[in-house]
């Protein structure tokens, strides 16, 4: 047709059909430069020998941590136990393990490896642990081992007087140690949580719990030591009432008063006398007044004139002041403070005098004294309670002060 074109496709084939072979690794590294190949060479050796060498550094803090922990455990338990040598050298070892394990947690590949965003968190928070230890070790526990050598117990107490004297020697050590301890508690708590490792938060977790235990204690101890030479007769003669309280019968301050005794101070000898049931208190009456919001809540029970409920409620000083007025309006006489213990507390003071023998023969012991004034007096006497008067005269927990 007019116009049409031909086209015409002409295929040539080539001869070789051959197909280069693929390289292999070598030959494609040859044709890096050398310079090249030994900068990667450099780089892989440099990365092996810095995963080395933080392995051994965290295991180094690992170690010492650990046995950093263990240490100080054994200096705790020297010390309860009185045994001041030991107490130094295990507070000697936690103080070098804590240091390696610091040395170790701020070492060059440590370091690094902590400045990684993320990554690094964990290996930042086991910093500030090792730091927050090594500050325990220095500057509390060594010291509390070497105090324990001064005011250990048997130079502290001699079987009938405390040393007052002593103890307030030692007074400013024990509120430096209060201040170290509080200061270091406050590093502890600001420790920052890890973004992962859950191992790193544990130990965060009870570093924490231990610093603020520890941080109480030692502000309660230099508290005591402040308070303690004067409320034991240093400056003179202290007379306090003690309140025995039952929890066999439930009251806000801890039990039911069953017995009064007054504990006197000399230049720290402690004496007991006066002691008597609560029938002395049957018709006594408190002549006080604590206020309208107390008599508010509280007077419909008759606290001021009625013993049984005089601490009905469960704020100390209130029942303090009624039982002083009490005392003071049956005795004659006023004290300089109210002590209120329980039978819990009475089994740990046994424990730590040994057991008392009774006139007719009876012995208590920190092992049957709870039971025996919390329930086998009530069977014993049956006859005697609260509605005749005679009471029950127990004994005994936290010591409170008014």
């Amino acid at each position: 047709m007019a116009g049409e074109r031909t086209v015409t496709l002409r295929f040539f084939a080539r001869n070789d059909t051959s197909v280069p072979s693929p390289r292999t690794l070598p030959e494609r590294l040859k044709e890096i430069p050398r310079g090249i190949r030994l900068l990667g060479v450099a780089i892989f050796l440099a990365l092996l020998l810095f995963a080395g060498w933080f392995g051994f550094e965290a295991l180094r803090a690992k170690t010492n941590l650990e046995q950093a922990k263990t240490s100080a455990e054994h200096t705790k338990d020297a010390l309860l136990a009185g045994r001041s040598e030991d107490a130094a050298d295990s507070a000697t070892n936690a103080l070098f393990h804590a240091r390696e394990a610091r040395a170790a947690a701020h070492s060059l590949p440590w370091n690094v490896a902590a400045a990684i965003p993320l990554l690094g968190s964990p290996l930042k928070t086991t910093q500030q642990i090792s730091d927050v230890v090594v500050g325990l070790a220095d500057e509390v526990l060594l010291p509390t081992a070497a105090m324990g050598a001064t005011i250990s117990p048997d130079r502290l107490f001699d079987g009938t007087r405390i040393d007052l004297g002593l103890l307030r020697e030692e007074q400013p050590r024990l509120i430096e140690l209060s201040a170290a301890a509080s200061d270091l508690n406050n590093h502890a708590q600001a420790i920052e949580a890890p973004t992962y490792l859950s191992l790193i938060g544990d130990a965060r977790s009870q570093l924490q719990a231990q610093t603020s235990q520890l941080a109480d204690m030692l502000g309660n101890t230099a508290i005591a030591a402040q308070l303690a030479p004067s409320m034991m007769g240093a400056d003179g003669p202290r007379t306090y009432l003690m309140a025995f309280q039952t929890p066999a019968e439930a009251r806000g301050t801890g039990g039911l008063v069953g017995g009064m005794a007054v504990l006197r101070f000399t230049d720290g000898v402690p004496t007991v006398d006066d002691l008597s049931t609560n029938a002395m208190f049957k018709q006594a009456s408190a002549n006080i007044d604590l206020g309208a919001s107390f008599n508010r809540v509280y007077g419909w029970m008759n606290p001021y004139s009625d013993f049984r409920n005089s601490n009905i409620s469960p704020h100390f000083p209130y029942a303090a002041q009624i039982w002083r007025s009490m005392w003071e309006r049956e005795s004659g006489y006023a004290v300089d403070g109210v002590i209120a213990i329980d039978p819990i507390v009475l089994s740990y003071i046994l424990g730590a005098i040994g057991p008392v023998r009774l006139p007719d023969g009876e012995i208590i012991s920190q092992e049957n004294v709870v039971e025996l004034t919390m329930s086998k007096a009530y069977f014993r006497f049956p006859e005697s309670g609260l509605n005749n008067g005679t009471g029950n005269c127990t004994s005994g927990a936290s010591p409170r002060l008014s």
